[in-house]
């Protein structure tokens, strides 16, 4: 099983370098993409150097003033094109459940910002931007935590849950427990901080929104 340190590093240097490339080719240095998009120097270093994802706002400027087209491999354009990744939408962890389970015409449902996955996810991924320790060191508050709710939980991975109808994402590792005395399939959710409490399925009104499957971990 990948280690969560590894998820998601990957797909930011790969990224990070596709931007350098672009940026060489047309003879730009750092400085002038700063001039021409408005994104800051040093974040351009940092996304360059596969420390920190390409979100927005900085994708539409980036890729604007690069002259570069975002797809979405899981449409129907073959197009050619240095960029092509998922662009996800990301909620903050305090509104996340909330927000996920809501219907898709509801204006709460906005994400207040997006990442981008060179990865293949479903689309209804989303992301839970992290506002606790509950499960560090693996996640820690910035983190992006990619969710698909059409991957199946599995022993130790990362779920993003509701419980007790609750707006906050609650998120912790998964693990399976015996069937109730009515034959209903049993879980607990356990964070990786030991200082935070455990949840069990049949002692809470729990609901798994989507399964970890990446991770981006924010140097800055």
């Amino acid at each position: 099983m990948l280690c969560n340190q590894e998820m998601g590093k990957v797909d930011m240097a790969k990224l990070g370098f596709q931007l350098k490339q672009r940026r060489n080719r047309l003879h730009l240095t750092q400085r002038q993409l700063h001039e021409a998009s408005g994104v800051d120097q040093a974040t351009i270093a940092r996304i360059e150097a596969g420390r920190m994802p390409l979100v927005s706002p900085h994708l539409g400027p980036l890729a604007q003033a690069l002259g570069i087209e975002v797809i979405n491999p899981l449409g129907e354009n073959d197009e050619p094109v240095i960029l092509q990744g998922v662009i996800i939408p990301a909620w903050a962890q305090s509104t996340a459940a909330k927000c996920v389970a809501a219907e898709d015409n509801e204006k709460s449902r906005e994400p207040i910002q997006h990442v981008m996955s060179l990865k293949k996810h479903s689309r209804r991924a989303f992301a839970v931007i992290i506002e606790d320790d509950a499960n560090a060191p693996s996640l820690k508050t910035g983190h992006f935590l990619i969710a698909d709710p059409e991957t199946d939980p599995a022993p130790g991975k990362f779920v993003v849950a509701q419980c007790n109808a609750d707006p906050r994402a609650v998120i912790a590792r998964y693990a399976a427990r015996l069937p109730d005395a009515n034959g209903n399939p049993v879980f607990e959710l356990i964070p990786e901080n030991t200082l935070y409490p455990s949840i069990r399925s049949d002692q809470q009104a729990l609901v798994i929104l989507g399964v970890g499957v990446e991770k981006y971990q924010l140097d800055i």
